[in-house]
């Protein structure tokens, strides 16, 4: 069936008009396969699932839309850039970026632009060297000392970062970012209370069940909602601050967390409810905000190690030093993760991994085939409980 591509263009961009970006979006896409070289098509489509809160769908358009770019203007080149690495492609963002400051040999935004994408590559001694290019060229850009900042934060060099982060501060004061990061550099120091304040400006997610957001009082036999933000690393993570709530006078915590993860931490003490599922109560804090907002200074080495217990193994024994060594590994992680491009990495050097070492190799990648020189026993869809009892045995 003909399918016309200006009622498909129509409907697209009558749905973007009314909010409605995920119908956008697919609108576009389908105008997409229409019309697969044309770069504004894929742009459209990037931005409608970009506000529709698909990241990977987002990518996806954005790698398309690059894809196609022929010789295109530059400020077209910089969007794509832009897009690219705002949706976690930092490879092709820089290479959009370099053609870009190619063309504006003297425009700090654009070098600026690339010493962020270099960061994202880890290109990190690039990244420095553009960064400084483009501060000679405007010195009191407060967004390039906050790229110098980042740059130096992930090279280790925290003096550095916090100097390049009080400039941005003097010449841009109360700017939620900025804040953000000098909270990251003083968290990668060491747990402090002004790390865990300046991580308060991550974008803290609000309730949706009417609570009231506890801020540290104490609970008086109150029942208080721990919301779930970001990704299950987190989740586990922050779990070992939960039983200070108990300590403030809570008579119980209901925690948000996705179902793969309920086995695992109610068989630990935990009361776990389905995202969406939480019933009214009188006081909610977001899982990351509990050291903020716990008073949590440096006594993080206090908090009770394991707080996560699998129980059994799987198959009953544990691995035992002197044994051959099992040794399991994952290869991806979600690709809605934004540094997804730096975490994973190419299957294809798994049978390199698996002849370099005399060893049980273990795939604990759910979902995929298992390699060559690889063993699995997860099965098709573990849950984390099924997980932390593999981990046990490796």
């Amino acid at each position: 069936m003909f399918q016309n591509p200006e009622h498909i263009l129509t409907r697209g961009q009558a749905a973007f008009n009314e909010n409605r970006f995920i119908d956008a979006a697919r609108a576009f896409d389908e105008l997409r396969t229409l019309l697969p070289g044309e770069t504004a098509i894929a742009q459209m489509a990037a931005r409608a699932w970009q506000l529709a809160g698909d990241m990977v769908r987002e990518r996806t358009a954005w790698l398309a839309a690059y894809a196609s770019a022929g010789d295109i203007d530059t400020p077209t080149l910089y969007e794509i850039g832009a897009g690219l690495l705002g949706a976690g492609a930092p490879f092709e963002a820089k290479r959009c970026f370099g053609l870009v400051a190619q063309e504006r040999t003297h425009d700090p935004a654009a070098l600026g632009a690339l010493a962020a994408a270099c960061r994202s590559t880890g290109d990190l001694a690039e990244g420095q060297a553009v960064i400084a290019r483009a501060l000679a060229l405007d010195p009191k850009a407060p967004a390039l000392c906050l790229t110098a900042a980042q740059i130096h934060h992930a090279m280790g060099n925290l003096p550095e970062a916090h100097r390049w982060l009080d400039r941005a501060d003097t010449l841009r004061p109360h700017h939620g970012p900025t804040q953000l990061q000098r909270g990251m550099t003083s968290l990668l120091g060491g747990p402090c209370a002004a790390g865990w304040a300046g991580f308060e400006h991550r974008g803290v997610p609000a309730s949706t069940i009417g609570a009231s957001p506890w801020m540290g009082d104490a609970l008086e036999g109150e029942v208080i909602a721990v919301l779930a933000e970001q990704g299950l690393g987190d989740l586990f993570h922050f779990l070992r601050f939960v039983p200070r709530l108990f300590d403030r006078g809570a008579s119980q915590v209901l925690i948000e967390a996705p179902p793969s993860t309920h086995r695992l931490l109610a068989s630990n003490g935990f009361t776990v409810v389905a995202p969406g599922q939480l019933p009214a109560t009188p006081w909610a804090v977001p899982l990351l905000s509990l050291p903020h907002r716990l008073g949590i200074d440096t006594d993080y080495a206090a908090e009770p190690s394991p707080y996560l217990h699998a129980g059994a193994p799987r198959d009953g024994e544990r691995w035992r030093p002197g044994a051959r060594p099992r040794i399991g590994v994952a290869w991806k992680g979600n690709p809605a993760f934004l540094a997804t491009a730096l975490r994973d990495f190419d299957p294809t050097l798994l049978p390199l991994l698996a002849a370099s070492h005399d060893a049980e190799w273990v795939s604990l990648q759910v979902g995929a085939p298992v390699p060559p020189g690889f063993t699995s026993d997860l099965g098709e869809a573990p849950d984390w409980l099924d997980t932390a009892r593999h981990l046990a045995s490796l």
